[in-house]
């Protein structure tokens, strides 16, 4: 007899899915690829930063120490970190590269699509004022700085959206929120440095401080930034645990 009901059968577990769901089981190459740009990455930033640390504190000291074999060793030191920050830009370029890959399903793809454009054209415009420099053409050196700022502000924005809805694809909503404080992060930034222009043109004595709050601020966005960077490429690593 064909009963519908066993009161020995085991109990079943409701299912959960996330949109990530479809490849929790096995990761796809594609993914696979995502989260090594965002390794790149990563590691990129931890390298530009370490250089940069490096580098003032190395200037500091040969400052205050002074001295022939100081100075040596402070002209070593420099280049060290020259090679150091040169190779974090090139991990921190070919790391959206590979981005590129994520799946369109996840909706994030038109974000790094965008982000990647609006670097290449930041890189572009820095071989342009190289070009303006050796012309003796300041003025156009000066505009091609501006715009090349700007485009590379918007590529870092639209990475960090990227991440955004990566994030929310695999139902991480702690990492989305870190992605909009990083957001809100580089807003705040922007206008302390439009707030610190304006007080370098009108001279005033606020201007130390404005530039002391940026370069602060910069530094802690820097690794708020990392810290996104880093706990996405985690999420990528342990699927199952969405």
């Amino acid at each position: 007899m064909d009963d519908s009901f066993n009161p020995y059968a085991a109990p079943e577990a409701d299912s959960f899915e996330t949109p990530a769901t479809p490849w929790a089981g096995n990761i796809s190459p594609a993914l696979r690829l995502t989260r090594r740009g965002l390794t790149c990455v990563y590691f990129g930033i931890l390298t530009m930063l370490l250089s940069a640390i490096v580098m003032v504190f190395g200037g500091v000291v040969a400052r205050a120490m002074g001295g022939g074999g100081v100075f040596g060793l402070f002209t070593l030191l420099m280049g060290a970190c020259g090679f150091g920050m040169l190779v974090g830009v090139l991990l921190a370029v070919i790391g959206p590269l590979l981005c590129l890959t994520v799946p369109a399903e996840t909706g994030a793809k038109g974000f790094v699509v965008g982000s990647v454009v609006f670097h290449l054209v930041s890189i572009l415009l820095v071989f342009g004022q190289w070009w303006t420099v050796m012309t003796d053409r300041f003025f156009a050196q000066s505009a091609l700085q501006v715009v090349s700022n700007i485009s590379g502000l918007i590529g870092a924005v639209l990475f960090v959206l990227f991440t955004k809805k990566l994030s929310e694809y695999l139902g991480r909503d702690d990492l989305a929120a870190r992605a909009r404080n990083v957001l809100i992060g580089i807003a705040v930034l922007v206008g302390l440095s439009v707030v610190m222009f304006v007080a370098l043109v009108a001279l005033g004595p606020a201007l130390v401080f404005i530039g002391l709050a940026v370069v602060v601020g910069a530094l802690i966005l820097f690794v708020m930034y990392a810290n996104l960077i880093n706990g996405l490429r985690k999420a990528l690593a342990e699927p199952r645990e969405l």
